[in-house]
């Protein structure tokens, strides 16, 4: 509650200051285009202009994007003013007066937004006769209006619809300024519907999404970077600039959050519901726009190796428009090894870490998540790890198949058991599963009513402290569980030398008849004995050791498991990685209080020595090879 307490008084700070949250209306430029692109730049480098458009298109760099400009009424726009391409331009303007079939999805406010797009984009075309132009204007009227009803009835401010369905007003409001009379009531809407809601959870998310890297770039990150940009080309309104210096510069966050999730094999972090785990088609357009108004070297080179590593497209078919609008090939470009190795997204939010020894292929790469629950698409995966080092060796088990209503989604792929976090299981009932609280909030439309909501409180990373020879967070899961069964739980991380992860799941029993479980999800199938398991993979190896509680067992888990119910996966394992079965560490029954201390030797090289701890006044002092001795106090850690 006291992050949330922090965060509102925050908002309420920003909201008595002039800026993002004091403008409601902005006056709209009378000339077309307005939306993204300007005839003139009046000398603000950051204005797309025509010019710029042709200048790309006689650009043989962009010619890869050029042929791929069909399948959207915005791509064949984009390619009809910038190839002066008549055909282009009547189909998209054909495409443009088709009736909405509308899905009651994300995909309704885009259709809207290009509907716009195409509108002001083509208004002063040749081929965009009057009675198309009246035609246009009321189908735009109709599908803003039809958003707008929707925004005001409907709502869960971190679901995909609602940026999509409020980018979708706002496009219909600017482009028909001046062309309709209540113009003005769609974009007041729509600015106050991102300012006071949208934007917010934003910034609260640091840039990072609950929601996985498929839902997360395809729609949210993507849909909410034209919002700022049709804002910026329409009115002046300069939100781009106003988030980075006011509101700790989320819209930049959200290009790092691609870059550091990419594991060294080229896949995306897998958290929440992963469809989509592969860098292109989403990941370019995110990163491009942020680039275009913040000018990041790290972030065109970043482009540069997408392009440099597809030999089709990096775009989603209907989407090629985007490179015309925001990608200057010229543009000065530095390597990700310039970035720290290890960031923290969301304290207050997600409470995302991810820890690289580097950015080589060889190198190290950790996803630790402990935050707050954001909607359906996330999971109950608070304390969850995932270790990556050359493969992934220990990770979330699944894959987000079957559809959003299948069993294993619900019962499996979501819920904790799919996770390495822990279970907090009732020994005496075999279906009985022990997972963190099932909840959901899928109703809550405003910020407001998010920040009241504690029940969506589920876990928070209380210490961050990243470094080269030893990093250190502590995490606190305690609401993520029911309150019958956990008092507190707390998870703490200690990476030394960039090899030894050392994890200390501390766990206080509201009542001693339940037991802790700590579970390990392997990619491959390990090597298990008493103390000890092994997972090797591809040249990688991670190495468990438990040290404490002596009395503790490891029990080998195959495929995959919840209580009684054992589910069966067909699916391409290219690009999912399902795992193969858990390790599960359980604690002594008939006690409030557990502690579970292991060492995870994660190397390459070849053979293993074990590491050993001892009680001291200090705290925990655990020894590890080659003479390391890292103390874990109460709330911290330190080298000796």
């Amino acid at each position: 509650m006291q992050r949330k307490i922090l965060f509102c008084l925050t908002l309420l700070t920003f909201a008595a200051t002039p800026g993002l949250f004091a403008q409601r209306g902005p006056k709209v430029l009378p000339d077309h285009p307005r939306l993204m692109i300007r005839a003139e730049s009046g000398g603000d480098a950051r204005l797309v202009t025509m010019e710029m458009l042709r200048a790309r298109a006689a650009d043989p760099r962009f010619e890869r994007f050029h042929t791929r400009l069909n399948r959207s009424m915005a791509n064949y726009a984009m390619r009809a003013l910038a190839y002066d391409d008549s055909a282009a331009a009547d189909s998209a303007i054909a495409m443009l007066l088709e009736p909405n079939l509308w899905s009651g999805t994300t995909w309704d406010g885009i259709r809207v937004m290009w509907e716009a797009f195409v509108f002001d984009w083509l208004y002063n075309h040749p081929n965009f006769d009057p009675w198309e132009k009246a035609l246009a204007i009321q189908q735009i009227v109709e599908d803003g209006e039809k958003l707008y009803e929707r925004l005001q009835t409907n709502g869960h401010i971190f679901h995909t619809r609602m940026y999509a369905w409020a980018t979708g007003v706002a496009a219909a409001g600017y482009a028909l300024s001046g062309h309709y009379e209540d113009a003005p009531k769609l974009t007041r809407f729509a600015n106050s519907y991102f300012n006071d809601n949208l934007l917010p959870a934003r910034r609260l998310l640091g840039g990072s999404v609950h929601n996985g890297f498929g839902y997360g770039r395809h729609y949210i990150m993507w849909l909410t970077g034209h919002y700022l940009s049709m804002v910026y080309s329409a009115t002046g309104q300069d939100l781009w600039s106003e988030v980075q210096s006011e509101q700790d510069n989320w819209a930049a966050r959200e290009a790092q959050f691609i870059i550091y999730g990419r594991q060294p094999d080229g896949l995306m972090a897998k958290f929440g519901d992963c469809y989509r785990r592969t860098s292109e088609r989403f990941s370019f357009r995110v990163i491009s726009e942020r680039n275009w108004y913040y000018h990041n070297p790290v972030y065109q080179g970043y482009l540069n190796r997408l392009l440099s590593e597809q030999s089709n497209s990096v775009f989603e078919i209907g989407n090629d428009y985007i490179a015309y609008l925001f990608f200057d090939p010229d543009r000065p470009a530095a390597g990700v090894e310039s970035l720290p190795a290890k960031t923290l997204f969301g304290q207050y939010g997600t409470g995302i870490a991810i820890w690289r020894s580097g950015w080589e292929p060889d190198d190290l790469w950790l996803f630790f998540s402990c935050g707050d629950y954001f909607g359906n698409h996330g999971h109950y995966d608070q304390g969850t790890i995932d270790i990556f080092l050359k493969a992934p060796l220990l990770a979330e088990a699944g894959a987000y198949a079957g559809g959003y209503n299948s069993d294993f989604r619900k019962n499996f792929y979501r819920q904790s058991v799919a996770h390495n976090t822990l279970l907090i299981q009732d020994p005496a009932d075999p279906d009985d599963i022990g997972g963190q609280r099932v909840y959901t909030n899928q109703e809550l439309g405003t910020m407001k009513e998010y920040l009241l909501d504690i029940d969506a409180e589920s876990g928070q990373i209380l210490a961050h402290q990243p470094g080269d020879d030893l990093s250190y967070l502590l995490a606190d899961l305690s609401a993520a569980y029911p309150g019958d069964r956990v008092e507190r739980l707390t998870r703490e991380l200690a990476l030394v030398d960039n090899r030894w992860l050392v994890v200390r799941d501390r766990v206080l029993l509201s009542d001693p008849r339940y037991l802790p479980k700590v579970l390990w999800h392997c990619m491959a199938r390990p090597d298990v004995d008493n103390k000890r398991f092994v997972v090797e993979r591809n040249g990688g190896r991670a190495t468990l050791q438990l040290l404490q509680p002596a009395d503790a067992t490891l029990e080998w888990v195959e495929g995959w498991v919840a209580g009684a119910q054992r589910f069966e996966l067909e699916i391409d394992t290219t690009f999912n990685d399902p795992g193969v079965g858990r390790v599960e560490i359980t604690g002594r029954s008939g006690q409030r209080k557990h502690t579970f201390l292991q060492v995870i030797d994660i190397s390459s090289g070849s053979g293993w020595r074990e590491s050993s701890y001892r009680e001291t006044k200090q705290g925990t002092e655990v020894s590890l090879p080659g003479g390391r001795k890292l103390l874990l106090r109460e709330n911290g850690a330190e080298l000796r």
